[in-house]
């Protein structure tokens, strides 16, 4: 039951896919068709220096960063600028990323995701 709601959503939101995030002045922005959004969360938590390798995908709408002490993990990107967890794929790893968005893991081989823009996360 659960794949199958899934897969419904996924299709009713495969069509509202955004731009990539971008960093401008040491400051992270998701650009949609309504402009730059702040990263709000993110930005403030670089201020105050509690999160640290910071990395982009692409246009797929993912960011990692590690909190302190901790190791990097995987987090989508609302096109609001809000950042949710992922589990259980905030620890993998993200092996390619098209144009297109669709993004693929080393640890699932063959499948390929997508975050659409209320931060989703499908296959």
């Amino acid at each position: 039951m659960k794949m199958i709601t899934l897969l419904s959503l996924s299709l009713l939101f495969s069509q509202l896919s955004f731009a990539k995030i971008t960093k401008t002045k040491d400051l992270y922005y998701i650009t949609t068709n309504k402009g730059e959004i702040p990263l709000i969360s993110v930005n403030t938590m670089i201020q105050e220096k509690s999160i640290s390798k910071i990395s982009l995908f692409g246009s797929a709408n993912l960011i990692s960063f590690a909190t302190k002490d901790g190791a990097p993990k995987l987090y989508s990107v609302d096109e609001k600028g809000f950042t949710y967890a992922i589990e259980p794929f905030s620890t993998y790893t993200v092996k390619s990323v098209g144009e297109d968005g669709k993004f693929q893991f080393k640890e699932v081989p063959g499948r390929k995701y997508t975050v659409d823009a209320k931060g989703f996360f499908f296959y």
